[in-house]
């Protein structure tokens, strides 16, 4: 009964942090700024549902944590927004572990707009997202292997 007691404490403080605001990244001159997966060019949302799949929308419930419980069903992840500069779409997502973390992945359209290259993908805390997010919108590399 005390460890079912200590895991449902865990799930609900983990949630309840997940649930938290990200930080609002300001968009600079010659960027847009979505938070509608359906704005993404195909080949980005493809790769994007390949990678991270059951990305819930932005201020959705989500389980922020690294605990399940028995027919717990709450997506893991979830988005924060997207930014286009260019041919470059860099998306912002929230992930939860056992370190709640958020994830930031750019990727090249090609000029056709048919295929999608991963140019960068970095693992950030909350506090240096919009940082993260601005390099991301320029640099190439380096990419961890963990989504």
């Amino acid at each position: 009964m005390r460890l079912l007691l200590s895991a449902l404490l865990a799930l609900s403080s983990a949630t309840a942090f997940a649930q938290e605001s990200p930080p609002s990244c300001p968009v600079a001159d010659g960027t847009t700024k979505t938070e509608d997966l359906q704005a993404l060019p195909t080949p980005v949302a493809h790769s994007l549902q390949r990678h991270v799949p059951n990305l819930s929308p932005p201020g959705s419930l989500f389980n922020g944590g690294d605990v399940l419980l028995p027919g717990q069903s709450m997506p893991g992840r979830r988005l924060i927004a997207a930014f286009h500069r260019d041919n470059r779409w860099v998306i912002a997502y929230e992930a939860a572990g056992v370190g709640f973390h958020d994830v930031v992945v750019a990727y090249d359209l090609s000029p056709d707009g048919k295929t999608s290259t991963i140019a960068f993908k970095s693992q950030t805390l909350p506090a240096s997202l919009c940082s993260t997010v601005e390099r991301a919108l320029t640099a190439n590399g380096p990419i961890d292997r963990f989504w």
